[in-house]
Parts: structure tokens; sequence; C-alpha cells
């Protein structure tokens, strides 16, 4: 603050004064020398106020739902193949069974071509 009655000398160095506290009380930022199109994108958007702490915890845990969903999908056609081998396999054993007894494949046949 200027006194309106003070000398255009001492106003200006007063001016100047304030306006050098000024620039120290400014805190310098921490600047990323790593170019652009060389950093690493987080995989989820970090919300403004979030700690980087925090948006590291969201990133790791989203990188497990992306591999738990994987392995879930894996297990899911594991049972999928299991169960069409298991049934392949009793298909095979009436096949077998009707050709031992000498009856005719004409109804399996037709069952086998519902069935799928």
């Amino acid at each position: 603050m200027v006194p309106e009655n003070a000398s255009l000398d001492l106003q200006d160095n007063i001016v100047v004064k304030e306006e050098e506290e000024q620039e120290h009380q400014i805190q310098p930022q921490i600047i990323n020398k790593t170019p652009v199109h060389q950093r690493r994108r987080p995989l989820i958007s970090i919300e403004r106020g979030s700690s980087l702490n925090e948006a590291r915890c969201l990133t790791e845990r989203k990188k497990q739902e992306l591999i738990d969903a994987e392995m879930r999908r894996e297990m899911e056609l594991h049972e999928l193949k299991k169960r069409k081998l298991e049934k392949d396999i009793e298909i095979r054993d009436l096949i077998i069974k009707k050709i031992k007894d000498g009856e005719p494949l004409n109804d399996l046949i037709t069952l086998m071509q519902m069935g799928n």
C-alpha cells in the first residue's frame, strides 16, 4: 500500500518491493522435463484434488480388474470346452453301445442333429 502523499520515487520503490515480495511468495512449479510424446498416461482419468498415490492405487486396481476379467473369460471358455468334450464322449459311448447291440444308428443321428 502506497501512501498518497509520498513522493513518486518513494511510491515506485514501495510498488517494486511489493511486487518482489509477491514473486517470492509464489511456489516454484515442478517442471516435468520428459517430452510429451514419451510420458505415460494413466489408464483412468485422475480427478482434480486426488493425490498421486490415490491415482496409482486406482490405476493398479483397474489393471487388476482387467486381469481378473480376462481370467474369468478363460475359465468360462475352459468350462465350455470341457462340457463339449463330455458331450462328445457321451455320444461316442452311445454309438459304440448301439453298434455292439446291432441297433440302427438312424435314431442316434437324428438325436445328434437335434442337439446341435
